[in-house]
């Protein structure tokens, strides 16, 4: 099993701040739980460690890593595949609550790998 950390964020500047009460606006709504998993035994995924102010969201979730093979689909109850669907096409009858975790992680994911420096450590350069 293998955690992945793809973007750190120190909050200390101004602008990381903005950004990251911004972020949690919009994201936090996402998630029904502040400690959210959706991932299987012994298997390699991502983590968030959102801290916001005194509130804080973790997030661990392996769909982006195994939907890098174009013929798999992660759904709320495990990998399977496409089998001539769309990914859009499977994942339209799966579990709101669960369309709305893949929403509010991803938007975290991209926005905060965006906010970052996108070389080396991914850490930020205010």
């Amino acid at each position: 099993m293998e955690r992945n950390t793809i973007a750190s964020v120190d909050s200390a500047s101004p602008k990381a701040q903005e950004f990251l009460s911004e972020l949690w606006k919009r994201s936090r709504p996402l998630f029904k739980d502040s400690e959210m998993n959706s991932f299987g035994p012994d298997s390699s995924y991502d983590e968030i460690n959102f801290v916001c102010g005194d509130q804080k969201l973790i997030a661990r979730s392996w769909h982006r890593i195994y939907e890098e093979n174009p013929k798999f689909v992660v759904t709320s109850i495990g990998i399977s595949s496409l089998e001539g669907k769309t990914r859009q096409e499977v994942l339209s009858r799966d579990e709101s609550w669960y369309l709305d975790f893949r929403k509010g992680f991803d938007q975290i994911y991209d926005e905060a790998l965006t906010f970052t420096n996108p070389i080396g450590d991914k850490k930020l350069s205010p």
